[in-house]
């Protein structure tokens, strides 16, 4: 995991991943493994509550 992290790292601190980023309208940032898991548990639980509160049903 560490090694993967920092592969990742190198390539969106690069020049050329930062203006690409950017030219779509994004802000380039880095997090750390554990940032992004509680990152991405605050989407799920966030997301969790619109689809129950519209009542969001799967066909």
């Amino acid at each position: 995991m560490d090694r993967l992290h920092a592969e990742i790292l190198k390539i969106i601190q690069s020049p050329e991943m930062q203006e690409r980023i950017k030219g779509l309208g994004m802000q380039p940032s880095v997090m750390t493994p554990e940032q992004v898991q509680v990152f991405q548990k605050a989407e799920i639980d966030k997301w969790a509550q619109v689809i129950k509160a519209a009542n969001i049903k799967v066909d």
